[in-house]
C-alpha cells in the first residue's frame, strides 16, 4: 500500500528570539586620593586608581563573573543597576573599598571591595588570603568577615605596551556596618582610623588586645591543626567598633597565611611571642596581664577545651619543650599546682 504524499506547505520564515536589553550598570567612584600610613608616609601603589575604577567600570559591563554574583548572593537575582565604590583602608598589600549595591527592586547592601595593589607576590597573597578567609569563616562566623566570590580584574597599560598590560586579584565580602580600621598609636595605645582618630585609653587597649586574642584562638581548627598566622596590626587586619553603650567589637578581616601543623600550645606561644618594632617601643599582640590572655583563650574554646590547652602550654614550658617567654605562670593561667616565680624577665616585661 502506497503511503500517502506529505501535503505541501509554505515555508515560514524564521522568527528570531526577543532580545533581551542587558541592565546597564551605573558606577560611581569615591574619595580616590592618595592614603598615608601612621607616620605620614603616602602608601606605595603600582597602578593609578583611575586605571583600577576604569577597568572594574569596563568589567561589570562586559564579562565580570564575580562582582555582581555576589551581590545577587546577597540582594537576590533582580538585576543589579548601580554601584558606588568608596576607598576606604590600604595596607601593604590590598586596597580595600566599600561598595554600595543597588538592584531594580531598589534593594541596597554593602560590600567590602579588596583588590591586590600589584600583580604579581601581592595577587598571589590575595588569591591565597581569599581561600583562607573561606576556611576560618566557617570556624568562626562570628569574628571573621564573610568572604564572597573574587577573580581578576584586567589593567591595561595606559600607553597600550603589551608587555605592561597586567591582572590582580579582588574578591569581595559581607560588609561590616559600623566598624573601622584599628591602629596603634605612638605610645602603643590602640585607635579607631577615622577623621580625626579616636583614641582608646589604656585599658580599652587590653581589652582590644584581649578581644584580638580570642579572635585569633576561634580560628584554630583542632582537627586540620592550624588556625590563622598571627595578623599585622598595622596593616588593617583588625577593624573595631566602639559602641556608646557595652563592649567594643573587633572583627578579623585578613588571614593572608595558615600556620599548619601546629599544636595548641605552640599556638599559644605564636600569639604570647608576637612584636613589632613600633617608634622606639615594641607593641606585643598578647595583653600585659596574662590572666587577661587565659580569659581570652577560654572564652575562644570553651572551659574545658581551652584550660587543657593553657596546661599544655604551662607543662611544656616547664619541661623546656617550648621556649619560656616570660610571661605565663600556672597561676596566671588559673591552674592547680605550685606556682612558679615569675622570671626576673617578666616582671620588667608586665612594668613596660
Amino acid at each position: 500500500m502506497r503511503g500517502r504524499k506529505p501535503k505541501k506547505t509554505k515555508e515560514r520564515p524564521h522568527k528570531a528570539a526577543p532580545t533581551v536589553a542587558r541592565t546597564l550598570i551605573r558606577t560611581q567612584w569615591k574619595s580616590l586620593r592618595p592614603m598615608f600610613d601612621f607616620w605620614g608616609v603616602e602608601m606605595k601603589r603600582h597602578y593609578s586608581l583611575e586605571t583600577l575604577s576604569n577597568a572594574v567600570d569596563r568589567l561589570v559591563r562586559t564579562s565580570d563573573r564575580f562582582i555582581v554574583r555576589s551581590v545577587q548572593m546577597v540582594l537576590g537575582p533582580p538585576p543589579v543597576t548601580s554601584l558606588t565604590f568608596e576607598l576606604f583602608q590600604e595596607g601593604k598589600y590590598q586596597i580595600v573599598f566599600r561598595l554600595r549595591a543597588t538592584n531594580a527592586k531598589g534593594n541596597q547592601a554593602s560590600f567590602g571591595f579588596i583588590v591586590a595593589k600589584n600583580a604579581t607576590d601581592f595577587t598571589e597573597v590575595s588569591r591565597l588570603e581569599h581561600g583562607n578567609m573561606n576556611r576560618i569563616h566557617g570556624r568562626s562566623p562570628k569574628y571573621v568577615v564573610e568572604p564572597l566570590l573574587g577573580g581578576m580584574i584586567f589593567l591595561p597599560d595606559r600607553h597600550r605596551r603589551e608587555t605592561h598590560h597586567r591582572e590582580v586579584y579582588a574578591y569581595l565580602t559581607r560588609w561590616l556596618g559600623g566598624f573601622h580600621e584599628l591602629g596603634i598609636a605612638k605610645n602603643l595605645q590602640y585607635y579607631l582610623n577615622v577623621a580625626p582618630p579616636q583614641y582608646l585609653t589604656l585599658a580599652q587597649t587590653q581589652d582590644a588586645k584581649r578581644a584580638c586574642v580570642e579572635i585569633i584562638a576561634s580560628t584554630y581548627s583542632m582537627k586540620d591543626r592550624n588556625g590563622t598566622a598571627m595578623p599585622q596590626i598595622a596593616s588593617g587586619d583588625f577593624v573595631i567598633a566602639r559602641p556608646s553603650n557595652g563592649p567594643l567589637k573587633l572583627r578579623l578581616i585578613a588571614c593572608r597565611k595558615l600556620l599548619d601543623k601546629v599544636p595548641p600550645a605552640r599556638y599559644l606561644h605564636e600569639i604570647i611571642k608576637t612584636k613589632w618594632a613600633w617608634g622606639d617601643k615594641t607593641a606585643r599582640l598578647a595583653p600585659d596581664d596574662p590572666r587577661e590572655f587565659a580569659a581570652a583563650i577560654r572564652a575562644a574554646r570553651g572551659n574545658e577545651e581551652g584550660t587543657a590547652w593553657l596546661a599544655e602550654y604551662v607543662s611544656a614550658v616547664e619541661s623546656k619543650k617550648m621556649p619560656d617567654a616570660g610571661y605565663m605562670s600556672r597561676k596566671d593561667a588559673g591552674l592547680p599546682g605550685v606556682a612558679r616565680k615569675a622570671p626576673a624577665r617578666a616582671i620588667a616585661r608586665r612594668s613596660e
